[in-house]
């Protein structure tokens, strides 16, 4: 009933309403409806075109903004450049580069990853034409378009429309690989920032780069015997290795399927030798494969490729992957999750995870870079591999070894010792055209980066014993037969130089007299850079600081020849700011003196140094140097950091408290002594030898003889007759004997009777000792003759005996003319008709009638020859000498002798005794009047240690303050005791002062009113906000 009778009144209300007097309105109403409707699909229909029209009609799509430039624009921007950017597409990377000083571009302003067309035009161009807006085809506008003179745009990420804000987050998200971001993110980041990474697994640490370990050489052993298996089996032959190794490999299907299950670690600095390494591969086998080869330690990977068995270098390996066409096949995730197209990681595919690990006990790290290793030069070029660039503190640090004073641990972490050619007991030894201390630079330089990048222990002698000369080609070949593998680059630029420094490469540079550095050639190091741009020199010639450590550029510019270029592993900007916090050190003279002896019967040896038979001094040189010695460094494991000082303040909110603590300290007494120490090194050579002489001889002899009637001659000329002029060898005694007295100082802590423990050591004079002379002998090659004579002689008067063949020859002239003479008188000189003219037998006279008296019918009379009245008469043209020797043994001994101060037994004694009449940090806590310190400090001693832990000056002493508070309240903290033999100079633990640096025992700057004075004001600013900060910690 109800529901009917509403029906009827809703069927009259329709009918009365469209009779009404409103029905004017309505119909308007519903016509504006209508039109909205109509505007809007229009529009709908208007944008939709626009989405789907191609970016080929630029006139129609491009916005007024785009079509505002003009070729004038084009060309005012290309000349009025101040940036330069640089894409990597093969990294899709874009870095901001701003200009310099020079208008060149190596000042990195910004780098950000991008996405990059695969078929883009590439090679350097320059901005022709900018606009806000650009239409990029279906998927929306580009925000700030740039054109290039290529025809290629740089834009934003997609927008939906024309409107800041309206971005479209997908294609956002495609920008750029997850590497990519990786890459923007480490390696041009320069400044040092924390970040947090999650990883899907945790990486075991390695135990460093050619560790061995129980089953190594094993398999390195079966890498030789094991046959190649085929193409495409990389697994089955490293798994077949590892089996015939005596292992139980797990075989999977792929080395990709390998590396998921059994990786160990993605370090590739640091992979245990027998290790599987794997990489991403090729990617066209049609599936996930992967790739995998063993690691042999030196920087070598041997593997199974498509021909056989091949070994190359890591970073080869790694390059050929790397360079690989990107296909969903070879881009791959590691064992952290992260993206990789390239390099994966290092395992065991016997599933053994510990292997080469720190958790390794069989583990050993070797030295692959050892000099009795073979040496292999590898021609192929580097691949320069991303790395980590932090800023840094560079440090230098004083040291004493055989041939240095110094080392430098660079911005990258790199420790070097700074070798002197000048210095050691290799100094003397001979190189190039003198000695390493005068001619040894190159060598000395590559010892110096040996130390760092491969801690070989390697000498400046080692170097030079492989070397006869240094040129760039010399260098070049010593660097990459010791590892080193290295590049040569020709009158670099300074850019050149700075921007190898920064992406992790170390060098050698050769500089010329017109540098600051030296009169002649040079060699040195370049080990670091800093934010400035100055470079480290580490300089083989000179601990001078004119002429090493940082340097500006420029300095190297002077005069730069060449530089040889090598990858240190590791990249690092060194903090300039940081190089300027100067302290302070004492400089101590120390002197050496080398004295040079020869005795010798060698007449050559007597005439190049003026002496005669007896003993002679030869040369002498004296030297004195400085060295600086860091007392602060010595004494800073006994500061007190202000942070913890101030620690106390803000929790026991005891001022007095704090000042007697201070007091404590600044009482402290510490003596540094300095002892000299005299080493005498007698090094004796006492050679015997042979010397042995030739003489080539070229000669025109003329035989004479004269019978009254007639001259009879005859000439014989002989050139570059070979004779041994004086028989027997000749033999020779040269006894050298060098005499090096080297002055060191020894610099060491006596004393330290500071608020922690009271250290004492002494040191006892020993009087000079020789140990036992050390003797060897050794034997030279035969000398070659001398290339040019030692001496020369020509004419009739000369020293020269001749030899039985020139003998032989007089003898052969005289007896021509004999001949000749006889058969002119038809007869020999035995036959008759001779008489002695007045009977005195000394002439023998021929003639028809030999009775004739007064001259009357007496015939001619002829004189007979014999061999005493021929005459031969020898002009020489040129006799040379030359001379060898032979023979040769060196009889060696060297004799040390030492005179030096020898350290005492070391006594530390803790002060932490409570019951002590001496003042110390748990008598001073448990002094009534220091009650609201104690109570203060012990009722939330776990906020003390919070503020301890989380201060980096003061985080290295938690247990120290905890152990302290047990024994001032009988309490325990969790460290009930402690080794305060850390406090021993030789091996203590250095404690940080972080920014708020530490109270210095030696200082004279910082006055004990100074610090009370400022703590007191620190004090009264912040009394407040300490107590309310204690409420806020107490009460979370």
């Amino acid at each position: 009933m109800e529901i009917r009778g509403y029906k009827r009144i809703k069927k009259k209300d329709i009918k009365r309403w469209f009779k009404g007097s409103n029905l004017i309105v309505y119909v308007l109403i519903l016509l504006l409806l209508l039109l909205i409707l109509l505007f809007a699909f229009k529009t709908i229909v208007s944008m939709h075109n626009d989405n789907v029209s191609s970016d080929s009609d630029e006139s129609a799509d491009t916005t007024e903004e785009d079509t505002g430039s003009t070729t004038e624009e084009s060309a005012y921007i290309a000349k009025n450049q101040s940036y330069k950017i640089r894409i990597n597409v093969s990294r899709n990377i874009a870095i901001i580069y701003s200009i310099n000083s020079n208008n060149g571009f190596d000042n990195v302003v910004k780098a950000f990853y991008v996405s990059v067309n695969s078929n883009i035009n590439t090679g350097d161009t320059f901005i022709s034409e900018k606009a806000e807006w650009r239409k990029l085809d279906i998927t929306g506008y580009g925000h700030y378009s740039t054109r290039l003179n290529n025809s290629e745009y740089i834009c934003s990420s997609a927008y939906f429309t024309k409107t800041v804000g309206n971005m479209n987050i997908d294609e956002y998200n495609k920008t750029g690989s997850e590497t990519a971001k990786q890459n923007a993110l480490s390696h041009f980041t320069l400044k040092k920032t924390k970040a947090t990474t999650s990883t899907t697994k945790k990486e075991e640490v390695a135990a460093g780069d050619g560790a061995m370990t129980d089953v190594s050489q094993a398999i390195i052993d079966a890498t030789n015997s094991t046959p190649w298996p085929g193409e495409s089996y990389c697994l089955r032959w490293v798994n077949d290795v590892y089996e015939n190794a005596g292992l139980t490999p797990i075989r999977k299907e792929s080395a990709y399927e390998s590396y998921l299950a059994y990786g160990v670690s993605t370090d590739k600095s640091a992979i245990p030798i027998g290790a599987a390494v794997y990489g991403t591969g090729s990617g066209t086998a049609g599936g996930k494969y992967g790739h995998v080869g063993i690691y042999i330690g030196g920087g070598k990977v041997i593997d199974s490729g498509s021909t056989g068995i091949q070994t190359s270098t890591l970073e080869d390996w790694i390059a050929w992957q790397e360079n690989a066409t990107r296909n969903g096949d070879n881009v791959l995730e590691d064992i952290n999750g992260q993206e990789q197209h390239g390099w994966l990681g290092w395992g065991w595919p016997d599933g053994n995870k510990t292997r080469g690990t720190t958790s390794d006990s069989t583990a050993s790290k070797t030295n692959n870079n050892d000099k009795n290793t073979t040496k292999t030069k590898t021609t192929e070029s580097k691949k320069t591999t991303t790395k980590k660039t932090t800023k840094e503190t560079a440090v230098e640090k004083e040291v004493s070894g055989d041939g240095y004073e110094k080392q430098y641990t660079s911005s990258a972490g790199i420790t070097y010792t700074l070798y002197q050619q000048y210095l050691g007991s290799y100094e003397s030894n001979s190189y190039w055209d003198g000695t390493i201390h005068f001619s040894g630079c190159g060598p000395t330089s590559i010892a110096i980066l040996s130390s760092g990048l491969q801690n070989s222990g390697l000498t400046p002698g080692d170097i030079a014993s492989d070397m006869s000369y240094t040129s760039y080609g010399t260098l070049e070949k010593e660097m990459n037969a010791l590892g080193m593998q290295c590049e040569v680059i020709q009158s670099p630029s300074a850019e050149v130089i700075q921007d190898n420094l920064r992406n992790g490469k170390v060098m050698l540079v050769s500089v010329g007299p017109n540098s600051d550095f030296t009169k002649v050639g040079h060699i040195m190091t370049l080990l670091d850079i800093n934010t400035d741009g100055q470079v480290y020199i580490g300089n083989p010639g000179s601990y001078s600081e004119e002429r090493y450590g940082w340097k500006d550029i420029s300095e190297i510019m002077k005069d730069c020849r060449y530089i040889v270029v090598t990858d240190a592993g590791a990249a690092g900007i060194a903090d300039s700011k940081q190089q300027n916090d100067y302290g302070y050190s004492a400089v101590v003279a120390t002197w050496s003196e080398t004295d040079t002896y020869i005795q010798t019967n060698d007449p050559n040896v007597q005439s190049k140094y003026g002496i005669g038979d007896s003993q002679s001094l030869v040369n002498q040189t004296f030297k004195m140097t400085t060295k600086p010695i860091n007392y602060q460094e010595m004494v800073s494991q006994y500061k007190m950091p202000f942070d913890l000082l101030w620690a106390f303040l803000v929790v026991g909110e005891e001022k007095n408290f704090v000042m007697e603590l201070a007091d404590l300290v600044y009482n402290s007494e510490v003596e540094i002594t300095v002892y000299d120490n005299l080493t005498v090194n007698e090094d004796v050579d006492d050679w015997s030898y042979k010397n042995r002489t030739k003489a080539v001889v070229s000669v025109t002899m003329n035989g004479l003889y004269n019978d009254m009637t007639k001259y009879y001659t005859q000439q014989s000329t002989i050139n570059g007759h070979i004779d041994d002029p004086y028989g027997d060898d000749i033999q020779y005694n040269t006894k050298k004997t060098s005499i090096k007295k080297n002055n060191t100082i020894n610099a060491v802590l006596t004393k330290a009777n500071t608020w922690i423990v009271d250290y004492t050591n002494d040191y006892t004079y020993s009087a000079a000792s020789s140990g036992t002379p050390s003797t060897s002998t050794s034997t030279t090659d035969n000398q070659n003759y001398s290339a040019t004579p030692s001496r020369t002689e020509n004419g009739e008067n000369v020293t020269y005996t001749p030899c039985e063949e020139l003998k032989n020859e007089i003898q052969r002239i005289k007896s021509s003319i004999i001949s000749e003479w006889e058969a002119d008188n038809n007869t020999t000189a035995n036959s008759g008709g001779y008489f002695n003219q007045n009977n005195t037998g000394n002439q023998n006279y021929f003639g028809d009638d030999p009775v004739k008296s007064n001259n009357q019918n007496k015939t001619t009379i002829k004189v007979k020859p014999s061999e005493s009245t021929v005459t031969v008469k020898l002009n020489y043209s040129s006799i040379e000498y030359y001379d060898r020797y032979i023979d040769i043994v060196d009889n060696i001994s060297r004799t040390v002798t030492t005179t030096k101060y020898v350290k005492g037994v070391a006594n530390t004694k803790a002060k932490d005794d409570p019951e002590s009449d001496e003042s110390n940090f748990v008598t001073i806590f448990r002094k009534k009047k220091h009650n609201k310190n104690y109570k203060n400090t012990t009722s939330v001693s776990s906020w003390l240690f919070e503020i301890i832990e989380n201060n980096e000056s003061t985080v290295d002493m938690l247990d120290l303050v905890k152990y302290l508070l047990y024994k001032a309240t009988n309490r325990s903290y969790g460290v009930t005791e402690y080794d305060f033999s850390e406090f021993d100079p030789k091996t203590f633990k250095k404690f940080s002062t972080g920014e708020g640096g530490g109270m210095s025992l030696t200082t004279t700057m910082f006055t004990k009113e100074v610090f009370k004075q400022a703590l007191q004001e620190y004090y009264n600013k912040t009394r407040k906000w300490c107590f309310l900060h204690k409420l806020l910690a107490t009460c979370r």
